[in-house]
């Protein structure tokens, strides 16, 4: 069970991890070296899991008796 607080903490980090999701898409497509090009990109894919495995968590907590889902439903695609 989540309080309204924790859920709302949750979003905001939701949130910051699709801005650094699609930062970091975007300066993969602007490095010129494929190491560094590699890098960003395995820092998109981690911080994309971590979006993903906390929107899981939050929808999950909806389902419990007294869990909690704020208002905005946060989606990446």
């Amino acid at each position: 069970m989540l309080s309204e607080k924790e859920a709302m903490e949750l979003g905001e980090r939701i949130m910051g991890h699709i801005c650094l999701v699609e930062k970091y898409r975007v300066y993969a497509q602007q490095a010129p070296d494929p190491q560094i090009k590699d890098i960003l990109n395995r820092h998109q894919q981690m911080f994309q899991n971590h979006y993903q495995t906390m929107v899981g968590f939050l929808q999950n907590a909806q389902n419990f008796p007294g869990g909690v889902m704020p208002q905005t439903q946060w989606r990446y695609s």
